[in-house]
C-alpha cells in the first residue's frame, strides 16, 4: 500500500491547487476602519459565476455601545456573514426607494456563533455589535471591492440613533 505523506501548507506547494489563508491571523493584513470595527478586506478572492471574483474579509468588532448610529446597504448583491468566535446582536431594515434607512423600523437579532447569514441586496444593515464583553470576528463574503462599488453608507442622525439590546429577551 502507497502512503502519502502530511505536509504543512506552504504557498510554494499549494499554489497549483489554489489558495489559502489563516483567517484567525489578523496581522499584517490590510484593512479599512479602526477600532471598535475594523473590515479586513479581501483575504481571499473566489471566482463566481457570471458577475466575476466574490471574497472573503474578516470584520472585527469590538465591544462598544450598542448604538445604531450608521447604516450600509448594498444595491446589487448579497452580503453573508458568519460569526466565527462569538455571537452578534445585528440590525437590519428593510430596503428603501429613496436612500434613507427607515430607523422606525429596524429590528435586531441575535446571530449565534457558527450560523451563516444572508442578507439581501438593499437591505439596510452594519457591522452589528458583540454580544458579551470579547471582540467577535466573522466572516464577510461579498462581490470583490463591494464595499467600493456598491455600498451606501449613511450615518443616522442623533436624533434617530436607536439602542440594539435593551428591553428585550436577548
Amino acid at each position: 500500500m502507497t502512503h502519502v505523506p502530511v505536509q504543512p501548507l506552504s504557498c510554494e506547494r499549494f499554489q497549483r491547487y489554489g489558495q489559502f489563508r489563516d483567517l484567525a491571523s489578523l496581522e499584517g493584513n490590510e484593512c479599512i476602519g479602526a477600532s471598535p470595527i475594523t473590515f479586513y478586506r479581501d483575504m481571499l478572492r473566489i471566482a463566481g459565476p457570471g458577475n466575476g471574483p466574490v471574497s472573503a474579509s474578516i470584520c472585527l468588532v469590538e465591544p462598544r455601545e450598542r448604538l445604531v448610529d450608521v447604516l450600509e446597504c448594498h444595491d446589487h448583491t448579497d452580503e453573508t456573514i458568519l460569526p466565527l468566535d462569538g455571537d452578534l446582536l445585528v440590525h437590519f431594515a428593510p430596503a428603501t426607494a429613496d436612500g434613507r434607512p427607515p430607523m422606525d423600523r429596524l429590528e435586531a437579532f441575535l446571530v449565534p456563533m457558527g450560523t451563516l447569514v444572508v442578507i439581501r441586496p438593499g437591505v439596510w444593515h452594519h457591522a452589528g455589535f458583540c454580544r458579551g464583553d470579547k471582540p467577535v470576528r466573522f466572516l464577510v463574503i461579498l462581490p470583490e471591492r463591494t464595499y467600493r462599488n456598491d455600498c451606501t453608507v449613511c450615518p443616522v442622525p442623533a436624533d434617530e440613533q436607536v439602542r440594539v439590546g435593551e428591553d428585550t429577551a436577548e
